[in-house]
């Protein structure tokens, strides 16, 4: 996992990227991969500045599919800060661009927050290798994609953020989860 410097570290390096928006995202909710990788536009509620996750994006077998997300808990709002619901609002924005210049040749049909230059959602390994090349852009360690849900997690318990409240934020089952994972913080 990052230290919260690294982490306020990695998100300052990230302004400007493709992924930027979402990648601050993840950093500053604790969201899963497939849970990020499953929103939808209607999932994001800009006047509120809440996110809805209520679907995940995970393999079966040979192919990539809509799932529940990995438990009931999992089922959340989280409400997003004003900076970071900015950038979603932008990214949204040169998004549509994309979509205008490419006419019918765009290919997402789920509205998808995260997709490529022609609307496909990029695969797990291709997110994990671009994630991996910020790391190294912003000159941290590698570590998996994962590991930015981690690095939130310790980042708003060191801050002093409530137990309950970032077990509820992150979608764990109940704060025992997280006071299990995360009791060396």
């Amino acid at each position: 996992f990052m230290t919260p410097e690294n982490l306020m570290k990695y998100v300052a390096s990230i302004q400007g990227h493709r992924y930027g928006p979402v990648l601050q995202l993840v950093a500053l909710t604790g969201m899963r991969r497939g849970e990020l990788l499953g929103l939808s536009w209607k999932d994001v509620d800009f006047k509120a500045g809440t996110i809805n996750i209520h679907r995940a994006r995970i393999r079966a077998g040979n192919q990539t599919i809509f799932d529940t997300p990995k438990s009931k808990k999992s089922k959340r709002t989280i409400e997003i800060d004003l900076d970071t619901m900015q950038k979603l609002q932008a990214w949204k924005i040169a998004q549509n661009i994309e979509r205008l210049s490419l006419g019918g040749k765009w290919s997402d049909t789920e509205n998808l927050i995260v997709t490529d230059p022609i609307g496909s959602a990029p695969s797990f390994s291709a997110f994990d290798r671009m994630f991996k090349q910020t790391l190294r852009d912003a000159g941290l360690i590698e570590m998996k994609f994962h590991s930015l849900r981690h690095s939130y997690v310790i980042a708003a318990l060191r801050s002093g953020g409530a137990l309950k409240s970032v077990s509820e934020r992150v979608g764990h089952g109940d704060s025992s989860i997280t006071q299990r994972v995360y009791n060396h913080v």
